[in-house]
């Protein structure tokens, strides 16, 4: 996908031999690639899904330069989520049914089918999809995959990472930033290294260690983009503007240090459990850490993914049928 300053965004679209009954679309985390959920794309796709992704600017093995957004702001990221959607729409279109219905008091009704479009947030991806959700109405389902939550800590850390830039310059690296970030990302067994926090398979974490693409500096300018993403939706107003019946599924592991063991995630959900929201669903895995679908539990949570998503998109389907069948039902 070609941005307006920002050159092409590398993505990965995996096409079902069919017309797509439905569109996922993959964002991903922090120091991420979308190369590494390839094989779980692809699963995805044999349902019948179009599944997609993009790399962020300064992400993955094709970009110029990692950890440099390359100017992009919190709303550009944001955006671009959009246009990658519609990219995806024109050249690929969905099968669109509908009809019209006449009343003999001359009244008529437009019905269309709905399409199914989940965003399945992955780590940091789970707070640009929020963000996201308050600026654009073309989704319909989320799922948050190690979700990072709405800390304060993100505000106060933006603080320092703009006086740091105000200091240092854009171009400076973020690393002092980036280890107070992840202060609190130790694995709860002693593992140490940079990338313990992803996974409870030590070999795994070792390859981890070795991937560049995992082990880059942001530089300042691009840290204080994240750092705005993740303290801009604050509880009061993802709550407060979430649609009532939208379904969203949290998926977390219960030894993710990212949402702080679950504790971080207990929250939103009892937050949730109170307010008027009556499609959100939730479940943990037992040994697993920050990269669930990467984890030993990577074919229960493929299976779980799933199944959400087929029974949301059987759910719209049969809303459909049933606004057609009360309007057939008053001509009568």
């Amino acid at each position: 996908m070609e941005t307006a300053n920002r050159g092409k965004l590398y993505g990965i679209a995996f096409v079902p031999a069919c017309r797509p009954r439905g569109y996922l679309q993959f964002v991903t985390d922090l120091y991420d690639t979308i190369e590494r959920y390839e094989a779980i794309m692809d699963r995805l796709s044999r349902r019948g899904y179009l599944v997609f992704g993009y790399d962020f600017s300064g992400h993955g093995s094709h970009t110029g330069g990692l950890g440099n957004l390359k100017g992009a702001i919190s709303n550009d990221l944001i955006s671009d989520l959009h246009h990658q959607y519609q990219q995806i729409l024109r050249e690929y279109p969905p099968v669109i049914a509908g009809e019209t219905l006449s009343h003999k008091d001359g009244k008529t009704l437009h019905l269309i089918s709905p399409t199914l479009h989940a965003m399945i947030g992955i780590g940091f991806g789970c707070s640009l999809i929020r963000a996201y959700l308050l600026h654009y109405a073309d989704v319909n389902t989320l799922l948050m995959i190690g979700d990072m939550c709405m800390s304060s800590r993100y505000a106060r850390l933006l603080e320092t990472c703009q006086d740091e830039r105000r200091k240092r310059g854009d171009h400076a690296s973020s690393q002092s930033i980036r280890e107070e970030l992840q202060k609190g990302w130790r694995a709860s067994d002693g593992t140490e290294g940079r990338n313990a926090y992803r996974s409870s398979d030590r070999k795994r974490i070792r390859s981890y260690d070795r991937d560049e693409r995992l082990n880059f500096e942001y530089d300042l300018a691009s840290m204080q983009t994240i750092l705005s993403v993740l303290s801009m939706v604050t509880m009061s107003q993802w709550l407060s503007s979430f649609p009532k019946y939208l379904p969203l599924y949290e998926m977390c592991g219960y030894l993710d240090p990212v949402s702080n063991f679950t504790r971080e995630t207990d929250e939103l959900l009892t937050r949730f459990r109170y307010s008027s929201c009556r499609n959100v669903f939730y479940r943990y895995y037992e040994n697993c850490r920050h990269d669930l679908l990467l984890e030993s539990c990577q074919r229960e949570v493929v299976s779980d993914m799933k199944r959400f998503i087929e029974r949301i998109d059987e759910s719209l389907q049969q809303t459909y049928a049933a606004q057609r069948e009360v309007w057939i039902n008053r001509k009568e």
